[in-house]
């Protein structure tokens, strides 16, 4: 009776040794510990929460996946925005560049008439009527105060937003005429 009750306490879980001897079909009414932990009902409840937890992180995940893609959707969004902006500044700006370029030809004309063809700072002040007339004697403090004035008004950075391209151009091209012949008649 010990060697079939040792025998009984198998692999397979039944307990006594029956008729069958240990290895035929189990007894359906028998079940191993491991099956009846199985079977409780604490088991069932911490199994069905193991479950809905795992059901939660995965909602979790999907929802931050789907926020993500949404957000990476928007930020695309922005972007193509942004370039779309960007191509309209940078051929509005070419186009005033063109337009630029081909009013300055006119506008050196201009000048050049202007001044007839001088290079002499007061002289150029003078027939710009940036100044009037000078005289032959005028110091160089004097001539110093006019150049300050008139950069400050014909700098390209203080020219109107709004202003005109023409405008635009021509105060450029005033402001380079009056450098190039402040620092001409400054070195002699």
């Amino acid at each position: 009776a010990g060697a079939a009750g040792s025998a009984g306490d198998g692999a397979n879980g039944e307990a006594g040794g029956g008729a069958e001897g240990g290895h035929g079909a189990a007894d359906p009414t028998v079940m191993s510990p491991a099956e009846r932990v199985k079977q409780s009902r604490e088991f069932q409840q911490a199994d069905q929460e193991e479950w809905e937890r795992r059901n939660a992180v995965i909602r979790q995940q999907s929802l931050r996946a789907k926020l993500d893609r949404k957000r990476k959707k928007e930020d695309s969004i922005r972007v193509e925005k942004r370039l779309k902006e960007l191509k309209q500044q940078r051929d509005a700006v070419e186009r005033e560049l063109a337009q630029a370029e081909a009013v300055r030809a006119k506008v050196r004309k201009w000048i050049q008439n202007k001044t007839r063809g001088s290079s002499h700072f007061p002289t150029v002040v003078e027939r710009l009527g940036i100044s009037s007339p000078l005289g032959f004697h005028i110091r160089k403090e004097a001539l110093t105060k006019i150049y300050r004035k008139a950069i400050l008004k014909y700098h390209p950075d203080r020219t109107a937003k709004d202003a005109g391209v023409e405008l635009k151009v021509k105060n450029e091209e005033i402001f380079k005429l009056l450098q190039t012949s402040y620092e001409e008649y400054r070195r002699f």
